[in-house]
């Protein structure tokens, strides 16, 4: 559920070529660090490269940054998410406070939406969640690389609950 930055793109950061590795990310991020555009590149590669923990420090300083960014909001949750131990909550009770922050600022945040229809299934609610996803489909745009793993899910909850998803 990556979106693009709200910023000059990393390449112009150094007036050089973008960073390609973890390590210069950071470098740039601390040589910049009012420049949110460097620090949402780091931030999205730590999340790439999995190290969760990492991506949330990037995230939450990105939010104190820009605090009217839906999409840094919805990162940090989803990087709440990955980080937290498998012995809790599935979604944790910071990146619920997240991503409704998220929504707070910008109703359409996919990401966000995403993850509290995912909240309203935990809940119980899978008629509700079906339907909170399937309305997230309807009004985004064809062809993110999320689309598909979306419509897995949504045919998953449906069949592991026998609810109709569609023909």
């Amino acid at each position: 559920f990556r979106q693009d930055g709200i910023s000059q793109p990393v390449a112009d950061i150094a007036n050089g070529p973008a960073p390609d590795s973890a390590a210069e990310l950071e470098a740039a991020a601390r040589a910049r660090p009012q420049d949110a555009t460097a620090l949402q590149a780091l931030a999205e590669a730590r999340f790439d490269e999995r190290d969760f923990d990492r991506a949330v420090i990037a995230y939450r300083q990105l939010t104190v940054l820009a605090p009217t960014q839906a999409s840094y909001w919805s990162g940090l949750g989803e990087s709440l998410v990955m980080a937290a131990p498998n012995t809790g909550p599935a979604i944790p009770v910071e990146a619920l406070a997240a991503f409704r922050r998220a929504i707070s600022l910008d109703a359409k945040e996919p990401r966000a939406r995403y993850f509290m229809a995912a909240q309203r299934d935990i809940d119980g609610d899978h008629q509700g969640a079906i339907a909170d996803w399937l309305a997230l489909l309807a009004e985004t745009p064809r062809g993110p690389a999320w689309e598909g793993g979306l419509r897995q899910t949504i045919e998953d909850v449906g069949r592991r609950h026998n609810i109709p998803v569609g023909p």
